[in-house]
């Protein structure tokens, strides 16, 4: 939010750092101070309350695994009746008679360097993993991150507690006049 308020008052004037490597078009400048000013505000929003009203948010691992399905080609390049029919069931979560390569797959022991760890943090906590450099401000996840291949149910739920109370929703993510 300090960020966002310094670019409120600086940009108009073209002082802050930014100008000097980001030209923005003096046409766009009322929009994007508009948005800056926004950004500014705290939400009236919670992410527990954001995961009370989503609880069904889409499976990662599922769209990993979809997307390295191999195709099962036809004579002209495109998907085979096999692949559309897998993908068919996946997307309406039936059980399929076809399996891909990467069902079942568990991360190597560091969700930060194998997507499919970041799906399963995903997954099961809601969230994206925030840059290394951060994970120290997040006692409970950086419990996960190290322990990942032998995470106990108490700190996976130890995790969701801390993300409940501590995390903040992303203003960005937000449509303002909604």
């Amino acid at each position: 939010m300090e960020v966002a308020q310094e670019l409120v008052d600086e940009l108009p004037k073209g002082t802050h750092y930014v100008c000097r490597c980001l030209h923005v078009n003096e046409q766009s400048l009322p929009a994007i101070i508009d948005v800056l000013r926004y950004w500014t505000k705290p939400l009236d929003k919670t992410y527990k309350g954001f995961l009370r009203r989503n609880p069904k948010l889409s499976s990662c691992k599922k769209a990993l695994e979809m997307q390295n399905l191999k195709k099962s080609p036809t004579n002209d390049g495109t998907p085979g009746p096999d692949h559309v029919n897998y993908v068919m069931e996946s997307l309406m979560g039936l059980p399929s008679s076809k399996t891909s390569n990467t069902e079942g797959r568990k991360a190597m022991g560091d969700p930060y360097e194998d997507a499919y760890g970041e799906a399963d943090v995903y997954d099961r906590a809601k969230i994206l993993l925030p840059p290394k450099v951060l994970l120290p401000r997040h006692p409970a996840l950086a419990t996960v991150v190290k322990a990942y291949n032998e995470v106990s149910p108490i700190a996976w739920a130890a995790l969701a507690k801390e993300v409940e109370e501590s995390w903040q929703p992303n203003p960005t993510i937000f449509v303002r006049y909604h």
